[in-house]
């Protein structure tokens, strides 16, 4: 999941970016677990 955030390689500079960075990715990962289980498509292999 870092690699997916991006907290390996802090490619976003300063702990300030950091900071909102984070949080949005998360956000941004919830929300497509949320709209793939309305969908009742757990996996991307899904038809």
């Amino acid at each position: 999941m870092h690699e997916h955030l991006a907290l390996n390689t802090h490619e976003v500079g300063g702990l300030r970016n950091m900071a909102v960075h984070v949080p949005l990715c998360i956000i941004a990962v919830l929300l497509v677990a949320l709209a793939a289980s309305r969908l009742k498509r757990v996996r991307k292999s899904d038809p």
